[in-house]
């Protein structure tokens, strides 16, 4: 269950990781953190940790052996499945196959704050259920997109953020139990209608707009709305057919288009848009736009002459 993680005899997750080679890939999110590991020992001792952890199997299928307590179970585990590991509980993993796999922590505030935005639930009414090797396509395709994201140069918070609510929210749904208790009266419930209202949009718009070549974050535009990020994500999809984070990429590549007409070079652009390389930059701008930038560039010079 989610508790306060100050509990004593408990470990973060930070403390154990500092034990373990350093990971390959690792970045920190609001409420989260995701680390992806390789070549580590075959044998892992898991203490009791303050914060649930999901993981995803990767490198190829896998036998995996879990003692808890006394009881001791054998898994066989394939390529991308996941691994669910409620706080509180402490294991000692064994692995027979290649051993790559990546954790993200979810905290106690980041449940809490989506069991009581999605199910108005309170934390003590919800519990994560321990799962070895699931089988879950959606959970393994965020995690590989939130993994992808981390690794990638340019800023992309309001990307990162979006797949962390939605993994937490699916978690939630499909992989704990929500248990009866206590739920608002409906004049304490925010109103919400299934898409954004007309002030909500233009306002919502007008923000990415202006400030779309900065680093965006989630919760300034659920803040303009007053919605939860559940409901802002779903509504703003439902009503204007993109979600947030695509719909902002869409007005920064809009913004390197207009820029590499007025001349200035790839590498300029990709530096304004805050992407590590020229060629990343390149490869987003092709797929919105079906060209390359140098390609752009020349075209609309020649028309300009």
């Amino acid at each position: 269950m989610i508790y306060d993680a100050a509990i004593n005899g408990l470990e973060s997750p930070c403390d154990w990781y500092a034990r373990m080679p350093p990971p390959t890939v690792s970045g920190h999110l609001a409420g989260a953190s995701l680390r992806c590991f390789v070549g580590t020992s075959p044998t892992i001792e898991q203490p009791a940790l303050d914060q649930n952890i999901m993981a995803i199997h990767l490198g190829g299928p896998k036998r995996v052996e879990r003692w808890q307590g006394r009881t001791h179970q054998i898994f066989g585990v394939p390529l991308h499945a996941i691994t669910l590991m409620p706080a509180f509980r402490a294991n000692r993993w064994h692995t027979d196959g290649v051993i790559a796999f990546a954790h993200l922590t979810l905290g106690a505030a980041l449940l809490t704050r989506l069991a009581r935005e999605e199910f108005d639930r309170d934390p003590g009414e919800l519990l994560l259920r321990d799962k070895v090797g699931l089988v879950d396509p959606l959970l393994s395709e965020l995690m590989l997109a939130l993994i992808r994201e981390i690794g990638a140069p340019g800023m992309r918070r309001i990307y990162r953020e979006s797949l962390l609510t939605t993994i937490g929210i699916t978690v939630l749904k499909r992989h704990a139990a929500l248990l009866p208790g206590k739920v608002p009266p409906p004049a304490e419930r925010p109103k919400y209608s299934g898409g954004l209202t007309g002030w909500q949009l233009r306002r919502v718009t007008e923000h990415m707009t202006a400030n779309a070549l900065r680093d965006l974050s989630l919760d300034e535009l659920v803040q303009i709305t007053g919605l939860s990020r559940a409901q802002f994500f779903r509504a703003f999809q439902r009503t204007t057919g993109y979600t947030p984070a695509r719909y902002v990429q869409q007005l920064r590549i809009r913004h390197a288009a207009a820029l590499l007409e007025e001349g200035r070079t790839i590498t300029d652009v990709a530096n304004i848009l805050g992407y590590g390389n020229g060629s990343h930059f390149a490869a987003v701008f092709r797929r919105y736009n079906g060209t390359n930038p140098s390609d752009w560039r020349r075209v609309h010079k020649a028309a300009a002459e």
